[in-house]
This record gives structure tokens, C-alpha cells and sequence, in this order.
């Protein structure tokens, strides 16, 4: 399904629109991720109903909501870092400037063809670490790194394969024989292979935290493209999205997710998944 920009810039435009209309009511930071987290809910659970639909081209009420998304996300980021950096350098100006741009990095992805533009996706890929918006998934992705680390303490102790961090080359199972980490330069992802925390995926597939990525030592792929896709999801998105994505995919609409149709975009191999086309 081709995207729909004009629909996603104009969404785009009003999602930033409610955020300052909020903020000139209230300066509660709460208050306002709460009252723009109950806007971004029902945009998300719009987008992904009318998404379902076989159709050549995204409909534009998908388009809008999508972009509502983008909006949202890019004036909460640029708020907090306007916050947060003003408070580092005591400067307001520099604070303003940084919230500007990197906000503003974070709107032009409902341009279709700049989300699809490789340049774009790599840079993104690893503003995550800088997003603020990106930091829960990011931080509980790092964390979950540590624990298959300390998880491997455990092999080494009892020869578990379940906690077992990479997979062996002599390996009898699987097909990743000899993987333990991979880096995709272009996304800024980390791809773990094995490790009791991929090895809980009841699927044997893989699953995405931001920039890093958890792949089951059984799994028959390393789900690079389609993970990856995930990572740029998340900066343009953020973190709500990204939970109620998984939420989504797991209880509702499975692979025809709106967050798994964008993800499988950035798959450049012949998949018969959906995609929805953000990233290619």
C-alpha cells in the first residue's frame, strides 16, 4: 500500500497543532503526555482499523491519523529536548534551536519520500539514543541486553541452552549458526542472537526494543529488514506507539498491524506480509 503524504503532512501539521493548543492551557508535563496520549490512542486504534483495507493506496483518513501520530511525537520531542537541553546549558535560545530541529527532523517523515530516502533512515535510526520520546523502549532494550548478558553467567554454569547468549557455529539447531551480535550501521540497530530474553519469544521469531533487536536462537531468520524498520518506527513515533503497536500485533490485527505493516516496508525481500510503504 503506497502511502499517502499530503493526507500525513496535513495530519502531521494538526497533531502539533493539539499539542500547542494543550500547552497554552497548561505547563503540567503530565498533563499534557496524558491528555496527547489518549489523542494518540485513538488515532492509532483509526489508522490501524482503516488500514485493514485492500487497497493500491492509503486512505485518507489513514493518512490524517498517521500523521497526527508523526505530529504529535515530533512537538512532544521537540518540547522535552527544548526542556531539557535550556536546563543543561542554562540557555533558552539553545534549548529553542535544538527543539526546533531535531522536532522538526522528526515531522518531514510524513514526507514519503524522505522516510524513504536511506540517508534519512540512517541518521534517524540513531537519533533515537537523542529522542526523548524514544527512551523508554530504547533504555528497556539496553536493559534486556544486560540481563541476556548476566543470562549467559547462568549457561556457563548450568549448559542451558535456553540462556545461552549467541549461537554456536557447531550449532544442531537452527539456521544462525555463529551469530551473537550484529550491527546495521544504516538503522543504528543491534541485532542479539539467543540469550534467555530472545528465547522467551514464544514465536521463535525475533522482536524489536529500539535500537536493539532479539533474535531466537531457533528462529530461521534474522528479521534484519523488517526489525530494523521497527528502530525507524520508533524515533518517528515513539514509545506509546511502539507499546500499543506490539498490544496491536499481539491481540488484535496480528501482521496487519499498522506498526508491522511500516516495519515489513523496510523488508526489501519478496515477503507476502502487508506493508504499508513508509520506508521503501
Amino acid at each position: 500500500m503506497n502511502v499517502n503524504t499530503m493526507g500525513a503532512v496535513f495530519g502531521a501539521g494538526v497533531g502539533v497543532f493539539i499539542a500547542a493548543m494543550i500547552r497554552l492551557f497548561t505547563a503540567e508535563i503530565w498533563v499534557i503526555a496524558l491528555i496527547l496520549g489518549v489523542v494518540a490512542l485513538i488515532c492509532y486504534i483509526v489508522a490501524s482499523a482503516t488500514v485493514q483495507k485492500s487497497v493500491p493506496d492509503e486512505e485518507p483518513v489513514t493518512a490524517l491519523t498517521r500523521g497526527v501520530l508523526i505530529g504529535i511525537n515530533s512537538a512532544f520531542n521537540g518540547f522535552l529536548l527544548s526542556l531539557i537541553v535550556t536546563d543543561l546549558f542554562d540557555s533558552e535560545t539553545a534549548g529553542l534551536i535544538v527543539g526546533l530541529v531535531l522536532g522538526g527532523f522528526n515531522f518531514i517523515a510524513s514526507i514519503g519520500a524522505v522516510s524513504r530516502w536511506g540517508v534519512y533512515q540512517s541518521v534517524i535510526g540513531w537519533l533515537n539514543w537523542l529522542m526523548p520520546m524514544s527512551w523508554l523502549i530504547v533504555g528497556l532494550g539496553l536493559t534486556f541486553l544486560v540481563l541476556s548478558l548476566i543470562g549467559h553467567l547462568i549457561f556457563l554454569i548450568t549448559r542451558v541452552k535456553f540462556f545461552r547468549f549467541g549461537i554456536p557455529s557447531d550449532a544442531t539447531e537452527g539456521t544462525l549458526k555463529g551469530k551473537s551480535i550484529q550491527i546495521v550501521w544504516g538503522t543504528g540497530s543491534f541485532f542479539i542472537f539467543g540469550g534467555w530474553i530472545a528465547n522467551c519469544n514464544l514465536y521463535k521469531t525475533a522482536f524489536n526494543m529500539g535500537n536493539f533487536s532479539f533474535v531466537h536462537r531457533l528462529s530461521t531468520d534474522s528479521h534484519i529488514g523488517h526489525e530494523s524498520g521497527h528502530s525507524l518506527s520508533l524515533f518517528t513515533f515513539g514509545s506509546f506507539v511502539h507499546l500499543v503497536g506490539a498490544v496491536d500485533e499481539w491481540v488484535v490485527h496480528q501482521e496487519k498491524a499498522l506498526t508491522e505493516r511500516m516495519a515489513e516496508s523496510h523488508d526489501t525481500s519478496a515477503s507476502s506480509h502487508p506493508k504499508l510503504l513508509m520506508w521503501s
